[in-house]
């Protein structure tokens, strides 16, 4: 799946190499919407729309559905707020009776909701989504299926009409969101998306650790030569000290890397302020992250370097308490569930006298089911606890 979606931007970034930035946040407010249909859970799949490049709903159009009272729903216009964010509010839908008859499954549901955008020519942008899929003129993206508001995605618009195609699923009605915006930089820095452990309280001096740094790249060309910047200051400090100053090539176009890198940052008893900066052909991006501190008796996240992609990766790990590190202590490995975050998995414990408590977090802040990925990153979490805890 990674791999073909690689190749679709690609593709898609070939066709219109050196495309200029969008000129101006596009804000979608007209909407038709259409929905709800059943689907299972996890699925997400309705085969109402079989040709997305193609396709274009008329206003008014019947189409089957089981959840709707009478077997019908239509294609219907809405608008979107000021801020983009769109209500599904299905008509005609008693929602407590198919919870009270099917249960909490009864309520899982898939919508679609079609615009159309123009620009005047040719142009790449950053798709600011939430809780929703989508694709433009037939192309899928990878878009945000939660709520996060750093997440943002790279996509290519063509010159003249562009077709918006969004899917919504989840339980019952929904609220989701879309607009595109600028690039501000040819390259990037993701701050939100930053994979790094937690600091442990008391400890002199914390380094080296390693980070995850996802760097976008928004142009439709590779991203050769780019200036990666780094510099840290911990609580107790006023000025900041570089930490990382380094040469990066090969961004690939459209497309986002998880930089693995080892820096060592200062001891201290607060969190550490991280500033980073790219530079590409002139053009910089600069963000700022804060690394949390943690007491030894919390839940904290641990770092490594995968070895199925070189990336950096985290777990989750609770410390048994009055904790001896001459001792052996066996594993208590938990999997968390969709929406939950691998240390508040290993929050949700008491510390143990007897046993760690480690949680995998699945690849991603929330994670996929633990299949394919989930099931390799679950399994090398547990060879690298195994090596690294008595």
């Amino acid at each position: 799946m990674m791999r073909l979606l690689i190749s679709c931007l690609l593709a898609a970034a070939a066709l219109a190499p050196g495309a200029p930035a969008l000129e101006d946040t596009i804000l979608v407010r007209d909407w038709l919407l259409a929905g709800p249909f059943p689907i299972g859970p996890r699925e997400g799949i309705t085969g109402l729309i079989e040709d997305p490049e193609r396709f274009r709903p008329v206003p008014g159009e019947t189409l089957r559905t089981a959840l709707v009272a009478g077997g019908w729903t239509t294609w219907r216009e809405t608008t979107a707020d000021s801020a983009g964010w769109l209500e599904t509010e299905y008509p005609d839908v008693d929602w407590p009776a198919h919870r009270d008859y099917y249960g909490i499954a009864g309520l899982m549901n898939a919508g679609y909701a079609w615009a159309e955008v123009s620009v005047p020519r040719c142009s790449r942008a950053l798709a600011v989504t939430a809780r929703c899929g989508f694709s433009i003129n037939g192309r899928s993206y990878q878009a945000n299926s939660y709520g996060d508001d750093w997440l943002v995605v790279p996509v290519l618009l063509d010159s003249g009409p562009n077709r918006i195609l969004v899917s919504v699923s989840g339980f019952g009605d929904r609220r989701v969101r879309f607009l595109l915006v600028p690039p501000t930089a040819p390259v990037q820095v993701v701050a939100g998306d930053l994979t790094a452990p937690d600091l442990v309280t008391g400890t002199n001096e914390s380094g080296p650790v390693l980070l995850g740094i996802p760097l976008l790249n928004t142009t439709t060309d590779y991203a050769d030569s780019v200036h990666l910047r780094l510099w840290a200051r911990a609580a107790e400090t006023e000025s900041f000290a570089v930490v990382a100053d380094t040469i990066l090539g090969r961004l690939p176009p459209l497309g986002v890397k998880n930089l693995p890198l080892a820096v060592r940052l200062p001891g201290t008893t607060g969190p550490v302020e991280l500033a980073l900066e790219t530079e590409l052909d002139g053009s910089a991006h600069a963000d700022t992250v804060l690394i949390p501190v943690r007491e030894e008796n919390e839940a904290r996240r641990e770092t490594f370097r995968s070895a199925l992609d070189n990336s950096c990766q985290y777990y989750a790990v609770l410390y048994p308490e009055n904790y001896d590190p001459t001792r052996r202590y066996p594993v208590i490995f938990t999997l968390h569930g969709a929406g939950v975050e691998a240390r508040g998995q290993a929050s949700s414990y008491r510390p143990k006298d007897w046993a760690f408590v480690v949680a995998p977090t699945n690849r991603r802040p929330y994670g996929f089911d633990w299949q394919d990925w989930g099931r390799l990153d679950a399994v090398e979490v547990l060879d690298t606890i195994l090596g690294r805890l008595p």
